[in-house]
């Protein structure tokens, strides 16, 4: 069986005080999912549209409104091999009792459901996230994440990585 890989990222903040600038209503956590072998060809085709249709760093805020533009850019990611799952949490639907209101507990709960949800359905799995800032959080959620991992049988074998979205182009335009 071919493994799979699972790049992650995260797109909008921990904090719920909505009538402040700048926080956003809902995070997004979304992987690109691709088979071993294809790889290096989905990371060349994506450098070429980035020089394509971007000056510089792929963003959808780049697009703005160019719905025309948007539309170009998904026609030529969408022949390539690759497949998405994203978890799009309203955070206005959190309530207020929950632990989910502090920061550790809502990355860890949030990311390990993503990862559970994936390692259930790719059992030959490499998960390669972002790191998420400082080093004492990435260790500590690294050791949540392996303590979370449900029970591998024979033909499970998952692994868990974080690396810098700078120097993987797969995370940094998930």
């Amino acid at each position: 069986m071919n493994s799979i890989y699972a790049y992650i990222d995260e797109f909008g903040a921990f904090g719920f005080k909505f009538d402040k600038p700048n926080t956003q209503t809902h995070f997004i956590i979304t992987a690109i999912i691709v088979k071993e072998e294809d790889i290096e060809n989905l990371s060349v085709a994506v450098v070429d549209i980035r020089k394509k249709f971007f000056q510089g760093e792929m963003k959808s805020k780049k697009i703005g409104k160019d719905h025309k533009q948007r539309n170009n850019i998904l026609k030529e990611l969408m022949p390539l091999p690759f497949k998405i799952f994203a978890l799009v949490v309203d955070k206005r639907l959190i309530y207020e009792n929950t632990g989910l209101r502090y920061k550790e507990p809502f990355y860890k709960f949030l990311n390990n459901y993503v990862h559970q949800e994936l390692e259930v359905n790719f059992p030959q799995l490499n998960i390669v996230m972002d790191e998420l800032g400082e080093n004492e959080f990435i260790t500590s959620f690294s050791k949540y994440v392996q303590s979370q991992k449900k029970e591998l049988t024979l033909f499970d074998d998952v692994s868990f990585s974080m690396e810098n979205s700078k120097g993987n182009i797969l995370i940094r335009y998930c």
